[in-house]
């Protein structure tokens, strides 16, 4: 399944507010309204106590596997994003998530 994670200045919203995967469906998140132009964006999935970070594609697409998913069952997917230099080293634009670790 492709869900479209639209883009607006800071705040991302899905195509679909709502939608259920099968057990053995890989989920891809796609992001409009990026400019890979700008740098490189890190996504990091947080599902449960599983985490991960991830590098955007060329085509602006994270793959999700449903081996992955169903390590917390039903817990919600959240979904941070944020940009980063060419190098990937220095952090243009963070996520919300990442502000807040970083200020405790």
């Amino acid at each position: 399944m492709i869900r479209t994670i639209n883009i607006i200045e800071r705040r991302g919203t899905y195509d679909l507010p709502v939608f259920l995967l099968t057990e053995n469906e890989v989920l891809t998140l796609k992001f409009a309204g990026l400019d890979p132009r700008l740098g490189r964006y890190v996504v990091t999935l947080q599902h449960g106590d599983e985490r991960k970070t991830v590098y955007l594609t060329a085509n602006l697409t994270v793959d999700i596997t449903p081996e992955w998913l169903s390590k917390n069952g039903t817990k919600p997917l959240e979904v941070f994003l944020e940009l980063r230099d060419n190098a990937g080293t220095k952090i243009l634009i963070p996520s919300a998530k990442s502000a807040t670790d970083r200020n405790g």
